[in-house]
């Protein structure tokens, strides 16, 4: 009986998001966490409207809670890297990223997780002394991506050395 309280609050609030009712689809997610906080979408979903109300830190901890009962929640990791980057917070971002790359190893996923790996490498590579420089884009493959990922990180490990 629980759970249908709670899938409703979560139908309820998608419909309120996709008609961009924020603030209530935010209501509605945060009924269906109350009623049963194990449900992952729930705070995805609550994740997703807190960021589009500029709500980053709060769409962060949604994300979290989404993560901390699904670790292989492959749009939650990427949304939190999102979020991350918004905040700035681009190493962090980057490792997010990196879930993803190992969550899939060796899988195609072509689409926004790739354009927010190069946006997060992006951002990243503007704080780079001029000495480093990153490859532009990533090629279509998560083995290249994650070559890439691992010269970003020793690069990282080392500047943060110096």
């Amino acid at each position: 009986m629980r759970e249908d309280f709670a899938a409703y609050f979560l139908k309820a609030g998608s419909e309120f998001y996709k008609n961009k009712r924020f603030e209530d689809a935010a209501n509605c997610y945060e009924r269906a966490i109350a009623i049963n906080p194990l449900i992952p979408e729930s705070w995805y979903e609550r994740g997703l409207v807190l960021y589009k109300l500029g709500s980053y830190e709060e769409a962060l901890q949604s994300f979290e809670g989404a993560l901390n009962i699904d670790k292989r929640y492959v749009d939650a990791w990427n949304n939190k890297g999102v979020t991350l980057d918004k905040l700035g917070r681009y190493e962090e971002a980057v490792n997010c990223y990196g879930a993803i790359l190992k969550i899939n190893r060796g899988i195609r996923r072509p689409g926004k997780m790739k354009v927010s790996l190069e946006e997060s490498l992006a951002n990243i590579s503007r704080h780079l002394p001029a000495s480093i420089t990153l490859p532009r884009s990533i090629p279509g493959t998560f083995p290249a991506g994650v070559q890439r990922l691992r010269f970003f990180t020793s690069t990282w490990a080392a500047m943060r050395k110096q």
